[in-house]
C-alpha cells in the first residue's frame, strides 16, 4: 500500500513537472517572439534609435573581428555585400596574398546614397538609383532596386574575375554571382523555399579535420546560388576555424531528402521552389 502511494506520488511529481516546463517553455517562447516582433519594429521604425543602433553594432563587431580574427556582417540593415576573388587561384597564393586576391565591400542603404565601388581601386564609380525611403519586403521597387545593383556590379567586374553579390533585408538574403548564366523571371526575390541542406562539411585532403559551414535560413529564398567557390570562401572566411582553400576542395551535404551529396569547386546550387538543382560551371 505504501509503495502504491510512493509510485503515485512520484508519477504525479513526473507529470507535474513535465508539464510545467513545457508550459515556461511555451510562454518563455510566446515572450520571445513578442519581443523579438517589439524590437524589430523599434529597430525598423524610429530613424534615430536605428542610427544610435547601429553604430554600437559597428563597434562591437570592429571589436569581435580584431579578438577572433575573422569577419562579422554588419549590424545594419538592409546592406548589400559586393565580393570577388581571381579564378583559379592556388592555394600558395592564397596563403601569400590573401587581402590582394579577395575583397569584399559593404553597400549601407541606411546611406544618403547607395555607391558601386570599383574592385581595384575601392573608389565610388557611380549611384545607383534607388527609392532610399525605408527599404521593405513589399516595396515596389525593391526587386527593381536589386536587380540594377546587380546589373551595376557585374558590369564593372569582367567575366573572367568572379564576383559573389549578397543582399540582405531583415533576416533575407539573395546570392548571385556573375560568372552564371543571370536566371530568367528574376523578379520575386524574396520567396521562401524548404531549407533543402540540412548540413554542409567542407572538407580538403589537406585539412585533417572537416570544417561545418553556417548557412542561414534565411539563404533558402527561390533562385538563390549557393556553394560556389566565393560563396563557399566567404564562408570559410566569416567562421574562426583555420583552413585550406584551393579547387581541391570537396563539400559533403546532408539534404531534406536524407540523401549524402557531393560537391566539388566546379559545381553550385541552384534553389528552385520545389526542390534544387546541382549544376556545373559553363
Amino acid at each position: 500500500m505504501q509503495l502504491n502511494i510512493f509510485t503515485n506520488a512520484r508519477n504525479w511529481f513526473y507529470a507535474t513537472f513535465i508539464t510545467s516546463g513545457l508550459s515556461a517553455l511555451k510562454m518563455y517562447s510566446n515572450f520571445y517572439i513578442i519581443i523579438r516582433n517589439k524590437l524589430n519594429d523599434f529597430y525598423y521604425n524610429n530613424t534615430v534609435a536605428k542610427l544610435y543602433i547601429d553604430k554600437v553594432g559597428e563597434t562591437f563587431r570592429c571589436i569581435y573581428q580584431f579578438i577572433t580574427r575573422s569577419k562579422m556582417e554588419p549590424f545594419y540593415n538592409p546592406w548589400c555585400s559586393v565580393s570577388c576573388l581571381k579564378e583559379d587561384v592556388t592555394r600558395e597564393q592564397i596563403n601569400s596574398s590573401i587581402e590582394q586576391l579577395w575583397q569584399e565591400s559593404y553597400i549601407n542603404f541606411n546611406s544618403n546614397e547607395i555607391f558601386i565601388y570599383d574592385k581595384k581601386t575601392s573608389f565610388c564609380l557611380n549611384p545607383i538609383k534607388c527609392v532610399n525611403k525605408v527599404i521593405t519586403e513589399s516595396s515596389k521597387d525593391i526587386a527593381y532596386c536589386m536587380n540594377g545593383i546587380l546589373d551595376a556590379v557585374f558590369d564593372i567586374w569582367d567575366s573572367t574575375d568572379p564576383c559573389l553579390v549578397i543582399f540582405k533585408l531583415q533576416n533575407k538574403y539573395v546570392s548571385r554571382t556573375n560568372n552564371i548564366k543571370k536566371i530568367e523571371n528574376d523578379s520575386n526575390l524574396f520567396e521562401k523555399t524548404t531549407k533543402y541542406v540540412l548540413c554542409a562539411e567542407y572538407t580538403h585532403p589537406e585539412m585533417e579535420n572537416p570544417i561545418y559551414l553556417d548557412i542561414d535560413s534565411g539563404y533558402y529564398l527561390e533562385n538563390n546560388i549557393l556553394f560556389s567557390q566565393l560563396f563557399v570562401y566567404r564562408c570559410l572566411k566569416y567562421q574562426s576555424l583555420p583552413y585550406i582553400f584551393d579547387t581541391n576542395y570537396k563539400l559533403k551535404l546532408f539534404d531534406f531528402m536524407m540523401r549524402n551529396i557531393e560537391m566539388t569547386s566546379k559545381e553550385y546550387m541552384v534553389l528552385g521552389k520545389n526542390d534544387y538543382k546541382i549544376c556545373k560551371y559553363e
